[in-house]
């Protein structure tokens, strides 16, 4: 924590410090699993004078220590190994290709760099399915999603922009 801290201008760049070490500490987990769920390279931020904020470079240095020494841990992490492992360890991708049948994407609009390159290893013939907000919706109110929701998804996909809700 004490190395966030020390960030210049760290409240600025995570968050308020307002609050007991929990609430500090939540701050900082919330932006920084931001940065690293986009797969932002540090030193590229740094060196940038654009709309991107050096210091988020900084925050992204600090981070390979922290969650090493398990320090700092979230969801982010497990992305970034599972992304690790497969983009450099061929055979576990593969292990993987044959294991797993089917793949759900949840709301794909709110999909991060990340989960984006995690989809992208896998071969055009496993099953997608894909919830958007609108057929979770259908669900809770227990209607049937309309099977046009899920067809042809891979075709739409490499046509579609990124959205961010």
């Amino acid at each position: 924590m004490n190395e966030f801290a020390a960030i210049e201008d760290a409240e600025a760049v995570l968050g308020s410090f307002a609050g007991g070490k929990w609430q500090k500490s939540q701050t900082v987990v919330g932006c920084v699993s931001k940065l690293a769920e986009e797969c932002l390279d540090p030193d590229v931020l740094i060196k940038s004078t654009g709309s991107q904020d050096p210091r988020h470079g900084t925050v992204l240095q600090t981070l390979p220590g922290k969650t090493s020494r398990r320090e700092l841990s979230g969801f982010f992490v497990i992305q970034s190994e599972m992304l690790h492992l497969i983009e450099n360890r061929p055979e576990i991708l593969g292990k993987l290709q044959d294991k797993l049948q089917y793949l759900m994407i949840d709301e794909y609009q709110d999909t991060n760099t990340i989960q984006k390159r995690l989809y992208s290893c896998w071969p055009t013939n496993i099953n997608v399915s894909v919830l958007s907000a609108t057929t979770i919706k259908r669900l809770y109110h227990f209607e049937v999603p309309r099977s046009e929701t899920f067809s042809n998804f891979r075709k739409t996909l490499l046509r579609s922009a990124r959205r961010r809700s």
